[in-house]
């Protein structure tokens, strides 16, 4: 039941049952999966998923690079590049790195 500024009035019952959420973004993500997963073409050992990236990789490898950055802990990123790095290094590469996020952070 809704009240007159057309929300949902508490104790009333109606909008979506508890869960529902949860269990639909659940079965979305299995479907991704398993559409994933599927062979890319009948005896084919790429499954649609490596196809992909594949594709992605070869047709516009900087679309490519920031997925693969996207999907990685920031943590990971950041130790691999400063692995090898001197203090003296890491100290010249801070300032870029604070402005890049200062400008992703304004781009949003």
């Amino acid at each position: 039941m809704r009240h007159s500024k057309g929300q949902f009035q508490l104790g009333h019952g109606g909008g979506r049952p508890k869960g529902a959420r949860k269990r639909l973004a659940a079965q979305v993500f299995e479907d991704i999966l398993r559409h994933w997963s599927e062979p890319a073409a009948p005896g084919s050992k790429l499954c649609k998923g490596a196809e992909a990236l594949e594709t992605l990789y070869k047709e516009k490898p900087g679309e490519y690079l920031r997925l693969t950055a996207s999907v990685l802990p920031r943590e990971f990123i950041f130790e691999n590049v400063t692995w090898d790095l001197d203090d003296e290094q890491i100290d010249e590469l801070l300032p870029g790195a604070a402005s890049a996020h200062d400008r992703r952070a304004h781009s949003t």
